[in-house]
């Protein structure tokens, strides 16, 4: 049978079972995966609200604690900005669980990469 179904409760379902993932079962990788893609979502919404996105919030405090040199030393993209090199940061190992990139190995902690 049909359901209807819409994006905030989709998200707030993947959420609640990336934390199930992570604290549960230690699956660190499909957690981080559906916890990036609720994060995508919820974000989103916000934004179509009126609201700010958490990773703007995020983004907007790492500015202020950082000198134009250490931000600059954030990226080998010269011609990213200052929040893109922000964002490329804090969304490097989500970014790293959903896109394929050739030769691609990662050496980390993936528990502590999700914290």
């Amino acid at each position: 049978m049909d359901e209807h179904h819409n994006q905030l409760v989709v998200s707030e379902h993947q959420l609640d079972r990336a934390i199930q993932l992570f604290l549960d079962e230690e699956d660190y990788y499909s957690s981080g995966t559906l916890a990036g893609a609720a994060e995508e979502i919820l974000g989103h919404l916000l934004l179509k609200a009126g609201r700010e996105h958490a990773l703007d919030n995020a983004i907007s405090s790492v500015l202020k604690m950082l000198s134009a040199t250490e931000v600059d030393a954030l990226s080998d993209k010269p011609t990213r900005s200052a929040r893109g090199r922000i964002s490329d940061v804090l969304n490097f190992y989500r970014n790293w669980l959903k896109h394929c990139r050739h030769n691609s190995a990662l050496l980390t902690d993936a528990k502590l990469s999700l914290i």
